[in-house]
């Protein structure tokens, strides 16, 4: 998949939800995230896009000339009396139908549930503290590996089972203790 595609259908899908636009550095990171869950899913790489780490996190030179031509255009918008924000729009008359792969739109689908609604600061602070790429980079404008990222299977909760003579021998145990605490 091309870079510039998977922009547009992020930008596509949220403004199917009706949002705001994502800001320049919601959108960009957003496609980070895209592209390591399906990393995880498939063992694969969704784009060819050349990740660095740049500055704090994850960044590619593609980025600023993708979003500046066509259907993307960039607005400054103000957020506060004091802080105003790069928002990407997409052209109102772009329309984008997605017929990808069950496997790319479990990853969309995953991202943007998990992060859209997100300040973008908790999103920076997990693709900079606990994605595997960033955690493995040493120096900055080091390109990111996405070998070291972690198949799906490794995430998924696992389910604990305990004997029942061991939870009660447990149990029995902790009120001992509590007993002991309190006296």
């Amino acid at each position: 998949m091309e870079f510039s595609e998977l922009l547009i259908i992020i930008a596509t899908e949220n403004r199917k939800k009706r949002n705001p636009p994502l800001g320049k550095t919601k959108l960009l990171k957003l496609a980070y995230l895209v592209e390591l869950y399906y990393k995880r899913l498939t063992r694969n790489r969704l784009t060819n896009t050349n990740w660095v780490y740049f500055l704090y996190g994850p960044w590619t030179e593609e980025y600023d000339v993708k979003i500046g031509q066509y259907p993307f255009t960039i607005e400054k918008k103000q957020i506060t009396e004091s802080t105003e924000q790069l928002a990407v729009l997409l052209d109102d008359d772009y329309r984008y139908e997605n017929t990808l792969s069950f496997d790319f739109n479990n990853a969309l689908n995953s991202v943007l549930s998990k992060f859209l609604a997100k300040p973008l600061n908790d999103i920076l602070e997990y693709v900079y503290f606990d994605t595997e790429p960033m955690l493995n980079a040493q120096n900055r404008n080091e390109v990111l590996s996405w070998d070291v990222v972690q198949d799906s299977s490794f995430f998924r909760v696992k389910e604990l089972r305990i004997d029942n003579k061991v939870k009660n021998d447990v149990e029995k145990k902790l009120m001992e203790r509590k007993r002991q605490l309190n006296g």
